[in-house]
């Protein structure tokens, strides 16, 4: 039946096999999109060892992967245990979850049902996450004296450890770049939450920019991906030969941002994009960017999760003291500040917090106290 049916199949004419193969692939990815947000699955998520403040929390949706196990090691630390409970209808997943983990504190949800999350009398808090958030850099005028106290430390390393760089357009080499030293890296670093990115999709945006090299004595210890997108330059992807957290050390990954600056500027470009970044403030690749002095983009088109806090435990508000965010108000995006008791809001956190101590481009800050 099956080369009846593809005989048949090659012997419709050309637009039309075209036009049966999109449709295929249509239906196909709006079934998938359909089953994870109608029926999507539930988890539970626990540390693996007993603590004073540990935290069960559930995850309900199946699209961010990435996105549940980068939560799943910010908050049960990198040993946790995995409850699957399966695939229920998103309007019975809250229940389904409370009623199988009584102690659960925290809810991700991928979709939003109002009239679930209204009705629930456990329902203490609710925000609205966006699972990344996009960030640019304006080129100052002078790197070297600008004040940016990140930069000149960059610097120095680049000046102690000898660092020099090398613009690649040569094919063979996005090769040797993609094997020996983004996959390795990306694989290395973020484990179980990597998204690494496919090799058809980085080649086209390698065409279209480089690869910037950075070197010592002519030893490629690392490799950056940008590639010039609506007549913008985009930083896309690293990668450090083998995952050698030495060559982090050494000032590699400064040296990226700062030598892919000099560049663009060279090229008559005044602002870099920098990707997407985790919308916790203390985020290390996050803080690092705000460091640089970038802001974030004036629209977020990401997705978002929502974030239920069923019960205020202590360690919910160690966990939210330690991790303060960016979530979304209305149209809007404002930074979370949570304090566990008024006498850690001193004047001089209050100044940190008003003088930038938050990501520039978000429009103001929430307080909240135990």
């Amino acid at each position: 039946m099956k080369q009846i049916l593809k005989k048949l199949y090659h012997a419709l004419p050309l637009w039309l096999r075209y036009r049966i193969s999109f449709l295929a692939w249509w239906l196909t990815f709006m079934c998938q999109k359909i089953n994870n947000t109608i029926l999507p699955p539930v988890v539970a998520i626990k540390p693996a060892t007993d603590s004073n403040h540990k935290l069960i929390f559930g995850y309900i949706g199946g699209i961010h992967k990435g996105t549940r196990f980068y939560l799943s090691e910010k908050i049960a630390g990198h040993n946790f245990i995995l409850h699957d409970l399966g695939r229920h209808w998103v309007w019975r997943a809250h229940a389904i979850l409370i009623k199988n983990h009584p102690d659960c504190v925290l809810v991700f949800n991928e979709t939003f049902c109002p009239r679930l999350s209204s009705s629930s009398k456990t329902i203490k808090t609710r925000f609205k996450l966006p699972c990344w958030v996009d960030m640019h850099l304006d080129f100052p005028e002078r790197i070297e004296e600008n004040g940016n106290e990140q930069f000149k430390s960059i610097l120095r390393k680049i000046k102690k450890n000898r660092l020099t760089y090398a613009i690649i357009e040569d094919q063979k080499e996005f090769d040797k770049f993609y094997y020996d030293l983004y996959r390795p890296f990306i694989k290395g670093r973020f484990t179980g939450s990597a998204l690494v990115g496919e090799y058809a999709r980085l080649k086209k945006q390698f065409l279209n920019g480089g690869l910037l090299l950075v070197k010592q004595f002519g030893e490629v210890l690392g490799g950056a991906l940008f590639d010039i997108h609506r007549n913008s330059p985009r930083f896309r992807v690293m990668g450090i030969k083998d995952n050698n957290r030495d060559y982090v050390q050494l000032g590699v990954i400064g040296a990226f941002y700062y030598y892919l600056i000099m560049e663009m500027k060279k090229r008559g470009y005044h602002t870099i994009h920098l990707g997407g970044s985790r919308p916790f403030l203390r985020d290390g690749v996050t803080r690092f960017k705000i460091s640089l002095g970038a802001q974030l983009d004036e629209r977020n088109r990401n997705s978002c999760l929502n974030m239920t806090i069923l019960k205020d435990t202590p360690g919910v508000w160690q966990f939210l003291a330690e991790n303060p965010f960016m979530h979304m108000r209305g149209r809007q995006l404002r930074c979370a500040f949570f304090f566990r008791n008024k006498s850690d809001f001193s004047g001089r956190t209050r100044r940190k917090i008003e003088d930038g101590s938050r990501c520039p481009g978000t429009k103001g800050h929430d307080l909240f106290f135990q």
